[in-house]
C-alpha cells in the first residue's frame, strides 16, 4: 500500500495539531472510525465539519474544539488537559534519552519543553510514543 507524505508545512489547523501529537494519517483514520479517505478530506480541510465529527476530532487530537479554528502558528494546548500536563519532566528526558536521534536536538528540545512531537521525524515521534508507553506503564 502507498502512504501519500503530508508536506513539510501544515496546510491547516488540524493537521498542524495532529503532527504536534505524533500521529499520522493512518492513526488518525483508526482512532476516529474513519476511513482514510475520509481522515484525509478532514486533515486538509476538503470538507466541512458537522459538529459531531468537530467532537469526534477533538477527542482524537485530544484538544478542545476552539482549537481547532485556532490560527496556524496559534500554541496547540497541551495533550490530555491536567493528566498529561502532569507528565514529569524527567519520564520526557528518560524516553527521549532511550530513542533520541542527536539529528532531532531541535525536536527534542522543543519536545522537552512542551510535549510537542511536531519538530522530530515521523520515526522518531513513533519511537518516543513508545518509550513514553513503555515508562507509562512501568516497563523499561
Amino acid at each position: 500500500m502507498v502512504m501519500a507524505l503530508l508536506p513539510r508545512q501544515p496546510r491547516t489547523r488540524v493537521e498542524e495539531i495532529l503532527r504536534a501529537r505524533g500521529l499520522t494519517q493512518a492513526d488518525f483514520a483508526r482512532l476516529s472510525g474513519w476511513q482514510l479517505q475520509m481522515a484525509n478530506r478532514i486533515i486538509i480541510g476538503r470538507t466541512g465539519l458537522t459538529s459531531y465529527n468537530r467532537s469526534i476530532l477533538a477527542r482524537v487530537l485530544d484538544c478542545p474544539e476552539s482549537a481547532l479554528y485556532q490560527p496556524l502558528g496559534a500554541p496547540i494546548p497541551p495533550p490530555g488537559g491536567m493528566d498529561r500536563v502532569m507528565e514529569t519532566f524527567s519520564q520526557r528526558l528518560a524516553a527521549l534519552l532511550s530513542v533520541a536521534d542527536v539529528g532531532e536536538l531541535n525536536g527534542v528540545v522543543q519536545f522537552l519543553a512542551t510535549g510537542d512531537y511536531g519538530g522530530l521525524t515521523a520515526d522518531g515521534a513513533r519511537r518516543l510514543r513508545e518509550a513514553l508507553e513503555r515508562l507509562r506503564s512501568g516497563g523499561r
